[in-house]
C-alpha cells in the first residue's frame, strides 16, 4: 500500500474517534426532574370526589331532620322516625307499702307482704323481672320470760332466714309485662323458714332495701327502704318482750314472779323496748302494726 493510502486511513481512524461521546464528571447541581403534567390533573379530580362525599353526608342529615321534621307533622313521618330510633320503655318507682299484721295469739304467722306499685313512663312496654331485697339491718328480740315463749306451727319457703346478716341479698323472679304509660302492682311475701330442730324462733326486725330489675332505659330501679318483723311481730299476750305504756302505767305487770326473775325480766324488756325504738327511728316503710307498736314504747 502506497503512503497516500496509509495516510487516508489514518485520517478515518481520528475521524471516528473524534465522533465519540466523551464522558465527563457532573461538577453542577444535579437537574431536577419535570413536573409530571397529569399530577395536577389528579389532584384536581381527589379533591372533586371529595367534594361529593361531603355533599352526599350533609343530604343524608338533610334528610334526617325532614324525617323528624315530618314525624312532628303526621303520624307517617312518626312511623319513619321509629324505624331509625327504637323506643325504650322506663319503668319509674311508685309506691311501696308493706302489710305486717299481728298474728293471732298462739296460732299460725301471718307473713309480712311487701306491695310494690311502679309506672313505666317510657315509650314502650318493659318487663319487670327481678325483684331484689336486700337487708341492711337486723334486731332480734330477747324473749325475756321462758315461759312465755311461742311454738312456730308451720314452715314456710324461705326468704329471709333468721340468722340473716346486714349485706346479704335474696330475690325472686318476676314476670311483669307493663305497658308504654301503664301502672303496675305486684306483692312479695316475706317470711322464714323454720330449720328442723328448732322449736321456737323470737321475733325478728329487718331493714330491707328493695329494688326491681326490668328491662328499658332503667335497668334497675329502687323502690326504698322497707321494715318488717318475722316471723311474727312481738305480742306481750304471748311473752315479755316489749316495756310499753301497760306495764309502765301498772296496767300490766310482771309482780307475780319472784322478785330475782320480776327484776332479770323488766330489765330486758327495757333493753328490748330501746333498742327496737333506735331501730325504728330510721327511715323505712312500715305496717300501721309495726307503727303501733313503735308509738307504744317506754
Amino acid at each position: 500500500m502506497s503512503k497516500g493510502g496509509n495516510r487516508a486511513k489514518d485520517q478515518r481512524i481520528v475521524r471516528q474517534q473524534a465522533a465519540r461521546p466523551v464522558t465527563e464528571p457532573v461538577t453542577g447541581p444535579i437537574p431536577q426532574p419535570t413536573a409530571d403534567p397529569a399530577q395536577p390533573a389528579a389532584q384536581e379530580v381527589t379533591s372533586a370526589e371529595a367534594g361529593r362525599r361531603r355533599w352526599k353526608v350533609l343530604g343524608a342529615l338533610g334528610s334526617l331532620a325532614v324525617i323528624a321534621a315530618a314525624a312532628v307533622i303526621t303520624p307517617v313521618g312518626e312511623h319513619i322516625v321509629s324505624a331509625f330510633f327504637k323506643p325504650e320503655g322506663r319503668l319509674e318507682a311508685v309506691d311501696l307499702l308493706v302489710q305486717n299484721p299481728h298474728s293471732p295469739v298462739n296460732g299460725e304467722p301471718i307473713p309480712a307482704t311487701l306491695d310494690i306499685r311502679a309506672h313505666n313512663t317510657g315509650e314502650a312496654r318493659v318487663i319487670a323481672k327481678r325483684v331484689n331485697v336486700q337487708v341492711e339491718d337486723v334486731l332480734r328480740l330477747k324473749s325475756c320470760d321462758t315461759q312465755g315463749e311461742f311454738p312456730v306451727t308451720g314452715k314456710y319457703e324461705i326468704r329471709l332466714p333468721p340468722d340473716a346478716k346486714p349485706g346479704d341479698s335474696f330475690s325472686h323472679s318476676l314476670e311483669q309485662q307493663i305497658g308504654k304509660d301503664e301502672a303496675d302492682r305486684f306483692t312479695l311475701r316475706l317470711q322464714h323458714q323454720v330449720n328442723e330442730g328448732i322449736e321456737t324462733v323470737e321475733p325478728t326486725f329487718y331493714r330491707l332495701l328493695v329494688s326491681v330489675e326490668a328491662t328499658g332505659d332503667a335497668s334497675t330501679v329502687l323502690f326504698g327502704t322497707a321494715i318488717v318483723g318475722l316471723p311474727r311481730l312481738p305480742n306481750n299476750a304471748e311473752g315479755a318482750y316489749l316495756w310499753d305504756v301497760d306495764y309502765q302505767s301498772g296496767k300490766s305487770n310482771i309482780d307475780w314472779m319472784k322478785p330475782a326473775m320480776r327484776d332479770r325480766v323488766r330489765s330486758c324488756m327495757q333493753a328490748n323496748s330501746k333498742a327496737l325504738a333506735a331501730f325504728l327511728a330510721k327511715p323505712g316503710a312500715r305496717s300501721t302494726e309495726v307503727e303501733g307498736i313503735q308509738a307504744t314504747l317506754r
